[in-house]
Formats: C-alpha cells, structure tokens, sequence
C-alpha cells in the first residue's frame, strides 16, 4: 500500500497547484490548524485546547498526540449518501507550493495519523452524532472506513508503508465515531474502537479541521488522478 494520505494531498497539489496557485507567488505557504496553539483561542488569548494530552489517540495502550487535522469531502458516493474524510496527524504540517518536488513539510520526522471516511445523508456537512464502524456499510451515519498508521517516515515518497511505517492497522466493525459538536469551525470527536487484531483503540480530538478543498479550490472527487486512492480499493 502507498502512504495514502500523502499521496492524496500530493496528487491534489499537482492537479491544482498549476491553475490556482502559480499564478499567486506572493502567498506560497499554507499552514494547517494547530488546536494546541493559544491563537487559536478566543479574543482574550484563552484556548480550551491548549493541552496536548486533550487531543491524542492511543492503540494497546500506546499513547500518542494528536496535533492535527484535515476535512476532505468526496461527495456523493452512493445516491444520497455523501463521504468525508477526516484524517488526525501526530505532526503538524505545511503546503509549500515553493517546493514542487516535495510540497507538504511535516513538522516532525515520524508522523502517526489516523483516516476516517463519515457518511451523511446531506452535501452540507458533517452532523453531530454517532457514526457507526462497518466497512461494508455505505449509509448516513455510518464510518465506512478507518485505518491507523504509526511513526511513518515520509522522507522517500517511492517507499510503500510497510517500509516506512512501524505499523498499519484497520478497524472495520468494532466501534463508533462521535461527532461531539461543532461549532464555530471547531470539531470535537470522541472515537473507540478494536482493530482486527484485538488491540483497543480510542481517541479524543477538539480543533479545527483545515478544509482541502477550500485549499485546493474543488472536492476531491473531482481531481481525476485521486479515484485511486477512492477508500473502497484501498485495502486491495
């Protein structure tokens, strides 16, 4: 398997870097929401966030943060059901559309990150509730996909993940994702699970997700060379 989230953002940036980014050197650099940064907080500097033990996953009883996150929608999927992606980073990172060879700077050499596809009966957005895990299941309020990958190094974009990541990992039926608000831009989610090994999984996360496609100026499923990474062959 390839790095899937990094290659879906590299082929994004492709795609796209061409028609609404080289025509606008002046801003090059796009940096995504830290939930842990005091300046995301309100107008008197507090941030309820600031705690990096607030936002983490843990897996066997391994802990580790969770400093980010990315809201992708991949619209309509199934008649009237819509898919977005959540994807949650132990690394903050940055498009650099200077750097055309490699134009996502992670923060930290080994990222851990989590994906997660959420189905809604609305293009609108995400809904608070429980989104139930079956990967079989492509209904409303439904998390049809899920998988876990730890301390990857992203430095050779040619490496396949069981080479550059300690560990890959799926839930696919034991669990629930819970959207617990939404408000003002910021999402909380509360997730538990079990991997197919038996390994216990949960997570907690209160920020703001950086929303790809007002970075890249179209949903994903519109950028052509990305059906490969469409999350129902991923596990093939």
């Amino acid at each position: 398997m390839k790095k899937l989230f990094l290659l879906a953002l590299l082929g994004m940036f492709m795609l796209t870097a061409t028609t609404s980014c080289s025509s606008d050197d002046d801003q090059p650099i796009i940096e995504n929401p830290d939930p842990n940064d005091p300046g995301n907080g309100d107008e008197n500097g507090d941030n309820d966030n600031n705690e990096e033990a607030q936002n983490f996953f843990s897996l066997n009883g391994e802990e580790y943060p969770l400093k980010t996150g990315s809201l992708d929608f991949w619209g309509e999927e199934e008649e009237g059901v819509y898919a977005w992606d959540i994807s949650l980073l132990s690394s903050n990172f940055t498009f650099n559309f200077q750097n055309e060879d490699f134009p996502i700077e992670f923060d930290d050499d080994l990222v851990s990150s989590i994906l997660i596809e959420l189905n809604t009966d609305t293009s609108q957005g995400l809904q608070v509730g429980t989104y139930q895990i079956d990967e079989n299941n492509f209904t409303p309020f439904v998390c049809s996909y899920f998988d876990i990958m730890l301390q990857c190094n992203y430095s050779d974009l040619e490496a396949d993940e069981e080479e550059v990541c300690e560990g890959f990992y799926f839930i696919e039926s034991i669990g629930s994702v819970e959207i617990v608000s939404i408000e003002d831009e910021v999402y909380e989610l509360k997730i538990e699970g079990e991997t197919e090994e038996g390994f216990d999984f949960e997570a907690h996360y209160k920020g703001e997700l950086l929303d790809l496609e007002s970075v890249f100026g179209r949903p994903s499923k519109e950028i052509e060379s990305n059906k490969k990474f469409n999350r129902k062959q991923r596990r093939k």
